[in-house]
């Protein structure tokens, strides 16, 4: 299932849509956020600029801030109203919603709130149909 918009995908001009996204959410990884991996990062990333600019003026690594921001060229697919108003200082439920429903290939995980767990990977190997 592909949710982009005809202009999303580029078969029409961008009139109410910011974007254009050359693959779905449904896809393999975009870019790499570690260091070791940067020299992988062989593709033009669409991203939010302003969601950038405001991430690495907080502090966020460039390589990090580029994958965040590159998330947040997609809407919301789902929000429940009971989340909609959400303490952001003290839940990560918003940022779940974004992360959480692009579907690629490899996807990391923020550390549960109040949790010794840590940062984690995802894997997610693609299918292959014959």
């Amino acid at each position: 299932t592909d949710d982009r918009t005809e202009e999303e995908r580029g078969l029409e001009p961008l009139k109410n849509n910011s974007f254009q996204i050359p693959k779905s959410r449904y896809s393999s990884i975009d870019c790499y956020i570690s260091p070791e991996s940067a020299k992988f990062n062989d593709i033009e990333v669409v991203q939010d600029k302003d969601a950038f600019h405001r991430l690495t003026s907080n502090g966020i690594d460039h390589l990090l801030a580029q994958h965040i921001a590159h998330l947040f060229i997609r809407d919301t697919l789902v929000l429940f109203e009971e989340k909609i108003e959400l303490n952001d200082e003290e839940d990560t439920e918003h940022f779940e919603n974004i992360n959480s429903t692009n579907w690629q290939s490899m996807r990391f995980k923020l550390p549960p709130v109040n949790s010794n767990i840590g940062w984690r990977v995802e894997f997610r190997p693609t299918e292959v149909c014959s």
